[in-house]
């Protein structure tokens, strides 16, 4: 959210100079920015530099409001209609996002990095 933060100053600076260079040359909005264009620039880069971020986390809020995960939305474009499912949606968004945010992990009985033991179950497909 940081590069949200930075694009949106960016953005304010570039159009504060360019009202402020309007109003003491005496111009127009246009006539400014064809004698100064590179605040026009920096408004454009401010914009891209923090439309990804907040579109980003709009798509995370919006799919953890619908009970799902990234993977569970990307697969779900995939598959006819009778396959999807949302295992974890609650029909209400404010305890999807309560679940979501704020239940405590559950303890995962994967060890990933022991060391391998013959007969270990988790290698057999390999």
């Amino acid at each position: 959210m940081t590069a949200s933060a930075c694009g949106l100053y960016i953005i304010a600076n570039s159009v504060a100079v360019v009202v402020l260079y309007k109003r003491d040359m005496g111009m127009t909005i246009a006539e400014s920015l064809r004698h100064r264009p590179m605040p026009l620039v920096m408004i454009f880069l401010g914009f891209f530099g923090a439309g990804y971020p907040i579109g980003l986390a709009g798509f995370h809020l919006w799919i953890s409001s619908r009970g799902e995960s990234t993977h569970e939305f990307l697969r779900n474009k995939q598959l006819p209609e009778e396959y999807k499912s949302r295992p974890f949606d609650t029909g209400n968004v404010f305890k999807n996002l309560y679940i979501q945010w704020f239940q405590p992990y559950v303890a995962s009985n994967m060890r990933n990095r022991d060391k391998f033991i013959v007969g270990d179950k988790r290698f057999e497909g390999s």
